[in-house]
C-alpha cells in the first residue's frame, strides 16, 4: 500500500468521482484510476461501486477509507509535531 493510494482513495470518496478526485489533486484521471484498481488488486476486495455518474464506496471501501482518514491525520500531526520541534531546536 502506498500513501498516494490513501490519497487517492480519500480525494475520490470526497469527490463523489475520479474526474473530481484527479482534478482536486492535480493529476490525471488514468493516474487515480490505476492507483485505486491497484489497491484494490492487492487486497482483493472492490473498494468502490463504479456508477455512470460517480463512485461510491463500497463496504468494504468504507473500512479501507476509516482507516486511511486515520493514517493521513497521524501524518500530518506528526509532521506538524516536527515543525514544532524544528521551531524549538532553532
Amino acid at each position: 500500500m502506498k500513501l498516494n493510494q490513501i490519497r487517492d482513495i480519500i480525494a475520490t470518496a470526497d469527490s463523489g468521482s475520479l474526474r473530481a478526485a484527479a482534478r482536486q489533486l492535480g493529476v490525471t484521471q488514468p493516474a487515480i484510476t490505476r492507483s485505486i484498481r491497484e489497491l484494490e488488486r492487492e487486497l482483493g476486495v472492490p473498494l468502490f461501486e463504479r456508477h455512470q455518474f460517480g463512485m461510491q464506496p463500497t463496504a468494504m471501501g468504507q473500512v479501507m477509507l476509516k482507516r486511511a482518514r486515520a493514517v493521513q491525520e497521524e501524518l500530518r500531526r506528526a509532521t506538524e509535531e516536527i515543525g514544532q520541534l524544528q521551531g524549538e531546536m532553532n
